[in-house]
């Protein structure tokens, strides 16, 4: 019979639920690393590790021809020219560089980005000793073809082995980003407390917190820079920053806390402060070593508090509120003892924090005061807090595990407050961090992903709820015991990522008219999350892992050099004709590939066994179920073309086809899979 093609555009990302004969046969019941986009299905990138030095995918090798050595070199020696003072790790010695097999052909050194030039005729020595003259300048990115991928795969590894994890131990508490300049949190080696770890040009460095002292009855404004001492104890110190938080110096009744790089001596309680050559204030105490307590989740807030420039602001649960600028850390101390604040924000002028079912909010203009009798109030949420998130409707949204309220006004205590909190919903609220907005707010709780403007909207359970297609795989998540731990947002691309306390995870594409889910999961589970900008304004994502090392999410071609698995299976497809059997000949996948794209291939007739069977709920896990993946011969090929299509001869009969796609890489960037034709005969009815 008489041959024919059907097109079948590929997106949507999975469903689960709707009946297979009904369903779009461009979604997914299955996959892996796939990121649901409108114009298809595109492989996830990798991640890789940073402290602040060029990221591994960044690097590459170079090429250093010499004479016939007097001693051979070795990987791992660093080669330095005599007159260039250039040098470079060695991280290949080929036996035979350039094939000819002739031992007096000129030899070759595959060395890291070179520090300087090599010049031609100069000496090369490693290890201080004279081994060869060089032919000639390093040449970069010399090689073609196998050779190529294997060197660009040792410069990688090179400078992978070269960026270290945040020292000290345990997981990474928080990492963001200032400034354009990354940090990260982790407790020291001894777990006794936390350091903040500044990420440069040559790995991680430890920001000084310095001490503090607390002062009282002060009767003057002293500025940064100045020199403080005390008149009894004859210590001092140059001041790095000065934290007022109730009084006036006017009035003489000015306190907070003087902070110091470091002390001379030390300042005795009651002792009178004197700055300038007069008294200023009276110590309330010894000054102290500024110390972060161990343990605890990091949340931020960035922003601007009028007249306090840009700062990061960071709570974790386990000890005050904190502030940094760029140079000193200052303790916000909070009204409400413990003073253990979990989630912060910056909205209106204002700074809130939550304590467990209470949401305090500073000064209007100053993060660091609490006074009521000015603007600050103390707002009671009837259950703990899980979330807050500025900026959707101009409000502050508040949420517990129950309840959902939005805070609305510009001024949030005093006299001139202005404000009123809304209750949107007492029945749905949202998980620990998983509140977030993209386009516009969504969240996780118990029932699945939602929408806040579809909760505010309808105000019951059922449109609120955004995750019905893919329900049944977040239902195997809840039995796994797995629980939704962050929400990431890349705003870039109109995307929320769920991580799950597995591992696993979740990419719910915004873009479309209906979320597009697919299944993700990288090879560790991640501890601390950023979605920032960079000085240049461009998104970066950070995560920070168990293991104390900080990555660089959508970076590079692998997971931090270990294969990145992807596996997609669509929904089966009948072609428009249920009840007809065809013969199923080849399935041609349209596709844009830019470096190429290694797949394989596999299809599925009758829903998988004979009599039309469903699908069975293992094939809702990440991985598909049954026998699809595992027991079946794949038809692989390699796709090098940038755009065009890419075909598999399969042979099937039935009513209805699935194609499953997989692999695996460390080097080949995202492709991305527009749709599939499938060339069919048609056979009779199906009786």
């Amino acid at each position: 019979m008489a041959r024919s093609a059907v097109e079948s555009p590929l997106g949507g990302g999975l469903d689960l639920v709707t009946p297979p004969f009904r369903r779009d046969p461009g979604r997914a019941i299955a996959g892996l690393n796939y990121e649901p986009r409108p114009e298809g299905y595109r492989r996830l990138e990798g991640y890789e590790r940073t402290d602040g030095r060029p990221l591994p995918s960044t690097r590459t090798y170079w090429m250093l021809d010499h004479d016939t050595p007097l001693t051979p070199f070795a990987v791992g020696e660093t080669v330095t020219g005599d007159t260039s003072g250039a040098s470079a790790p060695i991280l290949a010695v080929p036996d035979d560089p350039d094939g000819s097999g002739d031992p007096g052909a000129p030899r070759r050194l595959v060395i890291a980005a070179p520090d300087g030039t090599f010049a031609a005729g100069e000496t090369l020595r490693a290890g201080g000793v004279a081994r060869a003259t060089a032919l000639g300048p390093a040449v970069r990115d010399g090689a073609t073809g196998f050779l190529d991928t294997a060197y660009r795969t040792l410069a990688e590894e090179h400078q992978r082995a070269l960026i270290r994890p945040v020292p000290g131990s345990g997981p990474v508490r928080g990492v963001h980003m200032l400034d354009g300049v990354l940090y990260a949190l982790r407790d020291n080696a001894a777990g006794s407390e936390k350091h903040l770890w500044r990420a440069t040009a040559d790995g991680w460095h430890r920001v000084a917190t310095g001490r503090q002292l607390d002062f009282t009855a002060g009767t003057a404004d002293v500025a940064v820079g100045a020199t403080l001492t005390g008149a009894t104890s004859g210590a001092g110190g140059t001041l790095t920053a000065v934290t007022a938080r109730s009084g006036t110096a006017t009035g003489g009744d000015l306190a907070g806390s003087f902070l110091f790089e470091g002390v001379g001596g030390a300042f005795q309680p009651g002792e009178a402060l004197q700055a300038d050559g007069g008294p200023v204030a009276v110590a309330a105490g010894a000054d102290a070593a500024v110390t972060l307590p161990a343990g605890g989740t990091c949340r931020f807030a960035g922003g601007i508090v009028s007249g306090f420039g840009p700062r990061l602001y960071w709570v974790d649960g386990v000890g005050p509120a904190r502030s940094f600028d760029g140079r000193v850390v200052e303790t916000l101390t909070g009204p409400i003892a413990p003073d253990t604040p979990g989630h912060i924000a910056v909205h209106k002028d204002h700074l809130f924090l939550s304590y467990g079912a209470s949401v305090v909010n500073s000064n209007l203009g100053d993060p660091y005061r609490f006074e009521g009798r000015i603007s600050a109030t103390e707002t009671g949420f009837e259950e703990p807090v899980t979330n807050l998130l500025t900026g959707f409707q101009d409000t502050l949204i508040i949420t517990g595990l129950n309840r959902i309220a939005a805070y609305y006004g510009t001024v949030f205590g005093g006299v001139e407050a202005d404000s009123e909190l809304r209750v949107i919903n007492k029945s749905v609220g949202a998980l620990p961090d998983t509140l977030a907005t993209v386009i516009q707010p969504v969240f996780m709780d118990a029932a699945g992903l939602r929408s806040l403007a579809a909760v505010q909207n309808y105000g019951n359970f059922e449109p609120a709820t955004l995750s019905k297609a893919f329900k049944p795989w977040l239902d195997a998540r809840t039995r796994a015991g797995a629980r939704p731990v962050h929400t990431l947002v890349v705003r870039e691309k109109g995307q929320a990522r769920i991580f799950w306390s597995d591992g696993q995870g979740l990419i719910v594409d915004f873009t479309g008219t209906w979320p597009a889910a697919m299944p993700m999961l990288y090879d560790r589970p991640f501890t601390a999350f950023a979605s920032v900008e960079d000085a240049g304004g461009r998104e970066r994502l950070f995560a920070g892992g168990d293991d104390g090392m900080v990555y660089t999410l959508d970076s590079g071609n692998s997971f931090d050099g270990a294969p990145l698995p992807y596996t997609l299976r669509l929904a089966f497809n009948h072609l428009g004709a249920p009840a007809r059997v065809k013969r199923f000949h080849k399935a041609e996948i349209e596709m844009t590939a830019p470096g190429g794209a290694t797949l394989r291939m596999t299809a599925d007739v009758d829903y998988g066994r004979p009599g039309g069977a469903s699908i069975p709920a293992q094939d809702f896990t990440v991985y598909g179920g049954g026998g699809f993946w595992d027991e079946v011969n794949w038809n692989e090929f390699y796709y090098s073309s940038v755009e065009g299509r890419a075909e598999a001869h399969i042979e099937g009969l039935g009513a209805n086809i699935t194609v499953g796609l997989a692999g695996r890489t460390t080097r080949q960037p995202p492709h991305t899979l527009h749709g599939v034709t499938y060339v069919v005969s048609p056979r009779g009815q199906r009786r």
